[in-house]
C-alpha cells in the first residue's frame, strides 16, 4: 500500500539530529560484526534467533547492504534507488538506500542481541511512540549502523562529506518495528546515479521506507528521491530531529508519528474499557510538550478532564463513567503557547458483564448485610504507594438509574491484596471501587484511575427486608407493561441447538461452567443460576427491549423454572441495553436480577417457603422452547464444497468472485473470492479455495484470508444482526463460511450459490437467469452452467482492492477444474480422510494434509448442525394444542400451556426415514371448579375498606383438598379467576376490590395469600 510519510520539522539548539550518544551502541568495542570493505556489497546472510514479521511474513534470515538497505531473501546490490514498489520480489527496509561506498571511507556494522538493557531501551522505545502497545515487551533487537559513509565516485573533496544513522530492528515475536535514527546526513547521490563528485548531490537521492516486495505494498517518506532527503537529520514523524518509528508486521506499514496541525485524529489504547470508568487511556495523534495544557471530552459527558503528559507522541487520561456502551467519539483539545490544536478519535465502551472484575469477592454467594466478607485482587491497573475502596450502590435518584457512591470501606491500605470488612447497610445492589488513596478529602475521586469488583446483590440482613423489597418490586412493577409469554422468544430445546444458533443467542458471560479457568473460591460463575451447564441470551434485544435466558442442565436439556429450580426467565431489560430507558447492564440488574435473587433465591437462606418466587414468575415468566424453531444454515469449506440452506450439498470450484447469497431486497448480500490454490512450494493446482469474503447486512465487511507463511494461523469472526449470523474462520491457506438463518426469516426471499431456502433441494441449483438444473448433474454441468452465472461484475462487487489490483484481476471464468480425481489420490488419502468425501476430494486435487484435514472438520460439524435442524423423516404430523421439537434423529412432543400429554412423548426417525408410531395427543389439564367459587364468593368488595385478608385458618383445608386435583376455576359474583399455568389470580369485575389473592398448584402444598 502507498502512503506518503507526514513529516514534522521543528528546531532545538544545536545539531538537528539524534546525538551519537542516543544512538544504540554500536562498533568494534562493542563486538559488533563489521560488512567486509566493500562498493554495492553485503554481509553474508546473517541467520537471526527469531521470527521477525515484516509485511504480513515472517523471515528467520537477513543481509545488511553496504547500500544503505536492510533485505530479506536475497541482497541488494542495486545502487540507484528505483521508486517504490519494486519489481522482482525484493523485500527490504530502506534507512538512507543509495550509492555507498567504504572503499572511500566509513563502517558498516551490525548484531543482534537480547541484552536486558537494550531490551529495556526497545520497549520503551516503542511504549513511548505507540500507545496501543502499552503492554509491548521487546524480546530481540537487531542493529545495523552505517559510520561515516562515503559515496561512490567521491572525489578527494568528495570523500569528507560523510553519513552517520543506523537502524533498528524490534520484535516481540508477534509485533515488529523499525526504527530509523539520524545523526548526519551530508550527501545523498554516488556519481554513478549521476550525483556529483565534490558534493554528492544531484542525480537520483536517497530513498526512505520499506518495501513488501509483493509489487504493491510499501511505504516511502515523502522527500525520498527529491534533494529534500538531505534534510531527513532534522526531521521526524515522533518530533523528535532524525528519528522515525514504524510499525512493520501488518500488511501496511503503521507511522509511528503525531502532528501539530488541528483536526487529526487520535490513537487510543486500549481501544475497549470498561463503561465504568478509571480506565488509564494511552493517547497518540498529537505532538506535545510538557508544559503544554492538555485536556479531553466525551460524547454525551460535559466534564473536561484534564490529561497529563508522558512522551512528546503520547498523553494519558482517564476515563469517567458512562451510562453507555459502543463507540463514543472523544475529543482532546492541546493548548501550546496561545495555540489550540483539536484532534478526534473514538474509544468504545464496554458492558461490564464482558470485562473480568479487577477485585474477587470470596464466597460471593455468602456476601451478607453486616457481615464480615472478604475481597482480593492480583494486579492493579494503576500504580499507587496506599489504596482506597468505595462502595457504590445502585440506585434510583430522581428516577434516573445510577452508581450512587454510599461510604468507603478501607482508606490508605497498603498494597496487600487482600481486605476484610463489614458489608454495609446500603441498597440491594452495589459494586466495589478501588483505587489510589486521594491526596486530599477534597480530591474528585471520580477521575482517579480504578479497578472494579463484579455488580453483586447483597444477600439482605433479614427476612423482612428481604420479603419487604420483593412485595416492593411486585408493586412497581403494576406501572410497567406486562412481559406476556408469547411475546417472548422462545428457547432452544437443547444446548446443542442452543450453540449452533448463533443467529439468536449468545453465551451469558455470566454462566458457563465450560470455562475451565475458573477460581471455586471466587467465581460468580452461574451464581443466579445453580446447577446450570450453561445460559444463553437473546443475541439482540426483542421488540420491546427484552431479553431471554435460556439455561441447560448437564444433560444439555433446557431447565424450566419453578419455585424450585432455577433456569432462565424472561428480563423485561436485556442485559446489552436497546430501549431508551435501558442502561446496558445495569437496568437488568436493578429490575431483573435483583428481585430474582429477593424473590426466588434468598428466601432459602431464612427457609421461607412462601410464594415469593410466584410473584416474579407472574411478572417474569419462565423460559420454554415450545414452538422453537430450529435455525437453518448453509456453508462452504475446503477446495469449494457449498451446502445450500436446504441442505444440498455440491461442489464449485471457479475462480472469480461469486454470489454466495442474496436476498431479493439486495438488504443481505455475502459474497466470496476464489483463487486457484497454491501448493507449498507456489505450484498452482487445478482447484480453488475462498480467500476473501465481502457481506452487507446493512453495512459492508470485508475480511481476507491471511497472505502469510505463518504456521497455524486460525482465526474465526463472526458478524451477527437480527435473525442472520454470518461466521468466517480462515484455516488452512482458505476461508471456511457458515451463515446461519434463524428459523423461517428469509424463507423463499434468497438466492446465489448457497440456494434459494424453500425447503426444498430439487431447485436449489437455480442459476442466475432463473433456469433449474438438477441436482445431480456433473461437476462439469454444474461448473458451467450453474457457478459460473453467479459471478460478479466490477459495479456489484463489495470488495475492496489492494493499490494495483482491480475486479478483472481476480477474474478467470476460463479456468477449469478437476472434476474427477479418482486416478490421482495421494496414497494416505485414508488415512486422512476416511470416508469423507469432500476431504478426499480435496486431498487428492491439492496434496495438501491440512487444507485436506480442515474440510473433514467442516464436514464433521455440518452433519450435526444439520441433525439439529431437521431429521431424515421430514416433519411429523401435527397434533392439536402441541409442537415437535427435533433433537438430531428424535423430536420431542411439547405441548401448550395448560395441556399435558397422554401418551408417549419421543418418537424416533429410523434408517429407512419413518418415524416411530405417534400414539399421542395433547389434552387439557383442567376441568371444573364450581366449589372454589363458592368458597371465595364475598371477596370482592365495594370499597377498600371492606376488604379483608384471606385467612389460612381450618376453612382452607376444604379448598386445600378440593383444589389438589388443579381443576379449571368457574367465574363468580362480582369476580373472575385469571389462570396461567399452575397458579391464578382474583379479579374484580363491576368496580369491585379486592386484595391480592393468588392461589397456586404446585402438586404437593397449595398457597394462598
Amino acid at each position: 500500500m502507498f502512503a506518503f510519510q507526514l513529516l514534522v520539522v521543528f528546531f532545538i539548539q544545536g545539531c538537528y539530529c539524534v546525538q551519537l550518544n542516543d544512538f544504540y551502541p554500536y562498533g568494534q568495542s562493542h563486538g559488533d560484526h563489521i560488512v567486509p570493505t566493500n562498493d554495492d556489497g553485503s554481509s553474508i546472510r546473517v541467520p537471526i534467533s527469531t521470527s521477525f514479521p515484516y509485511f504480513n511474513q515472517v523471515f528467520r534470515s537477513l543481509y545488511v547492504n553496504t547500500n544503505g538497505a536492510i533485505s530479506f531473501d536475497e541482497t541488494l546490490s542495486t545502487y540507484t534507488p528505483s521508486a517504490f514498489p519494486l519489481n522482482g520480489n525484493k523485500k527490504i527496509v530502506a534507512p538512507y538506500w543509495c550509492d555507498i561506498d567504504t572503499t572511500k571511507g566509513g563502517d558498516v556494522w551490525y548484531y543482534e542481541t537480547n541484552n536486558q538493557d537494550l531490551l529495556f531501551k526497545a520497549t520503551d522505545d516503542i511504549r513511548q511512540i505507540f500507545p496501543e502497545q502499552k503492554n509491548f515487551h521487546a524480546a530481540w533487537v537487531f542493529v545495523a549502523t552505517w559510520d561515516h559513509v562515503a559515496f561512490y565516485g567521491a572525489s578527494s573533496t568528495g570523500q569528507r562529506k560523510r553519513n552517520t544513522f543506523q537502524c533498528i530492528l524490534i520484535t516481540n515475536g508477534r509485533h515488529s518495528f523499525a526504527i530509523f535514527l539520524y545523526n548526519k546526513i551530508e550527501w545523498t547521490t554516488g556519481t554513478a546515479s549521476d550525483g556529483n563528485a565534490n558534493t554528492g548531490l544531484g542525480g537520483t537521492p536517497a530513498q526512505v521506507g520499506f518495501d513488501a516486495g509483493d509489487g504493491h505494498n510499501y511505504m516511502a517518506i515523502r522527500e525520498s528521491r527529491t534533494p529534500a532527503v538531505k534534510q531527513v537529520a532534522s526531521l521526524s514523524n515522533v518530533n523528535i530531529a532524525g528519528k522515525f518509528v514504524y510499525r512493520t508486521d501488518t500488511e501496511t506499514v503503521k507511522d509511528g508519528g503525531c502532528t501539530t496541525h488541528t483536526g487529526g485524529k487520535l490513537t487510543i489504547f486500549p481501544r475497549y474499557v470498561t463503561m465504568f470508568g478509571g480506565t488509564i487511556l494511552s493517547i497518540g495523534g498529537p505532538c506535545v510538550e510538557a508544559t503544554d495544557n492538555i485536556s479531553i471530552m466525551f460524547r454525551n459527558k460535559p466534564e473536561v478532564i484534564t490529561c497529563t503528559f508522558f512522551s512528546n507522541t503520547a498523553v494519558r487520561c482517564i476515563t469517567p463513567m458512562m451510562y453507555e456502551t459502543g463507540d463514543v467519539n472523544v475529543t482532546l483539545t492541546v493548548l501550546h503557547r496561545h495555540n489550540t490544536s483539536v484532534f478526534t478519535g473514538i474509544c468504545t465502551f464496554v458492558n461490564p458483564a464482558n470485562v473480568k472484575p479487577n477485585l474477587n469477592r470470596i464466597k460471593p454467594e455468602e456476601w451478607k448485610v453486616g457481615e464480615n466478607v472478604t475481597l482480593k485482587w492480583e494486579e492493579l491497573p494503576f500504580e499507587a504507594d496506599t489504596i482506597a475502596i468505595e462502595l457504590l450502590t445502585l440506585t434510583k435518584i430522581n428516577n434516573t438509574l445510577q452508581l450512587h457512591r454510599e461510604t468507603y470501606v478501607a482508606r490508605k491500605l497498603p498494597l496487600i491484596p487482600k481486605h476484610v470488612f463489614l458489608l454495609p447497610s446500603s441498597g440491594q445492589a452495589a459494586v466495589l471501587r478501588i483505587h489510589p488513596e486521594p491526596e486530599d478529602s477534597n480530591q474528585d475521586t471520580s477521575l482517579l484511575p480504578s479497578g472494579w469488583s463484579d455488580v453483586f446483590v447483597m444477600l439482605p440482613p433479614d427476612e423482612k427486608s428481604l420479603l419487604s423489597a420483593c412485595y416492593d418490586w411486585d408493586d412497581r412493577e403494576e406501572k410497567h407493561r406486562s412481559l406476556e409469554r408469547n411475546q417472548i422468544d422462545t428457547c432452544p430445546c437443547t444446548i446443542t441447538q442452543a450453540r449452533l444458533d448463533i443467529s439468536r443467542f449468545n453465551p451469558d458471560p455470566h454462566c458457563n461452567t465450560l470455562d475451565h479457568n475458573i477460581d471455586n473460591d471466587t467465581s460468580i460463575n452461574c451464581i443466579y443460576h445453580v446447577g446450570a451447564l450453561q445460559c444463553l441470551r437473546m443475541a439482540f434485544p426483542g421488540n420491546m427491549g427484552h431479553d431471554n435466558q435460556c439455561c441447560y442442565n448437564s444433560d444439555g436439556k433446557l431447565i424450566e423454572t419453578n419455585v424450585k429450580t432455577f433456569g432462565g426467565t424472561a428480563n423485561r431489560y436485556h442485559y446489552k441495553g436497546g430501549a431508551e430507558d435501558n442502561i446496558p447492564y445495569l437496568s437488568n440488574i436493578y429490575d431483573d436480577v435483583v428481585p430474582y435473587m429477593y424473590c426466588c433465591q434468598y428466601p432459602a437462606h431464612y427457609n421461607l417457603d412462601l410464594d415469593t418466587c410466584q410473584r416474579f414468575l407472574r411478572r417474569r415468566p419462565p423460559s420454554r422452547c415450545l414452538g422453537y424453531i430450529p435455525p437453518r444454515s448453509a456453508s462452504s469449506r475446503g477446495d469449494p464444497h457449498l451446502v445450500t440452506l436446504d441442505g444440498l450439498d455440491y461442489t464449485f470450484n471457479g475462480v472469480g468472485e461469486f454470489t454466495m447469497i442474496q436476498g431479493k431486497d439486495n438488504h443481505l448480500i455475502l459474497q466470496a473470492r476464489m483463487e486457484q490454490f497454491k501448493d507449498k512450494h507456489g505450484n498452482l493446482k487445478q482447484a480453488s479455495v475462498i480467500t476473501s469474503v465481502a457481506l452487507r447486512c446493512a453495512t459492508i465487511i470485508n475480511s481476507r484470508g491471511n497472505d502469510t507463511n505463518i504456521e497455524s494461523i486460525w482465526t474465526s469472526v463472526t458478524c451477527r444482526y437480527p435473525n442472520i449470523a454470518v461466521n468466517v474462520t480462515a484455516m488452512a491457506k482458505m476461508i471456511n463460511i457458515n451463515i446461519v438463518i434463524a428459523g423461517n426469516s428469509l424463507r423463499g426471499s434468497v438466492k446465489g450459490l448457497l440456494g434459494n431456502f424453500n425447503g426444498k433441494q430439487n431447485d436449489d441449483l437455480t442459476n442466475a437467469y432463473d433456469k433449474i438444473l438438477p441436482i445431480n448433474s456433473s461437476l462439469d454441468v454444474i461448473h458451467h452452467k450453474f457457478g459460473l452465472t453467479w459471478q460478479i461484475n466490477a459495479s456489484d462487487s463489495l470488495f475492496t482492492y489492494p493499490v494495483g489490483k482491480t475486479h478483472h484481476s481476480f477474474q478467470h471464468v476460463d479456468f477449469k477444474p478437476v472434476f474427477n480425481v479418482t486416478d490421482q489420490c495421494p496414497s494416505n488419502v485414508a488415512d486422512v480422510c476416511g470416508d469423507d468425501q469432500a476431504c478426499r476430494f480435496d486431498f487428492c486435487t491439492t496434496d495438501d494434509t491440512s487444507l485436506a484435514e480442515s474440510t473433514r472438520i467442516m464436514t464433521d460439524e455440518i452433519k450435526v448442525m444439520t441433525e439439529v435442524a431437521l431429521p431424515a423423516c421430514g416433519e411429523p404430523g401435527n397434533i392439536a394444542k402441541g409442537y415437535w421439537n427435533f433433537t438430531g434423529k428424535s423430536a420431542n412432543l411439547l405441548c401448550s400451556e395448560n395441556y399435558i400429554s397422554n401418551g408417549q412423548t419421543l418418537i424416533i426417525c429410523s434408517d429407512d426415514g419413518q418415524w416411530s408410531v405417534i400414539n399421542t395427543t395433547c389434552e387439557l389439564k383442567h376441568k371444573s371448579f364450581n366449589k372454589m367459587a363458592k368458597w371465595f364468593d364475598g371477596q370482592c368488595h365495594k370499597t377498600k375498606a371492606n376488604i379483608i385478608n384471606v385467612s389460612l385458618d381450618k376453612s382452607f383445608d376444604k379448598m386445600a383438598k378440593w383444589f389438589d386435583a388443579c381443576d379449571e376455576i368457574s367465574n363468580f359474583t362480582h369476580g373472575y379467576w385469571k389462570v396461567n399455568d399452575r397458579s391464578a389470580d382474583l379479579a374484580c369485575i363491576d368496580n369491585y376490590l379486592t386484595t391480592n389473592i393468588v392461589i397456586v398448584c404446585d402438586g404437593d402444598v397449595d398457597h394462598v395469600k
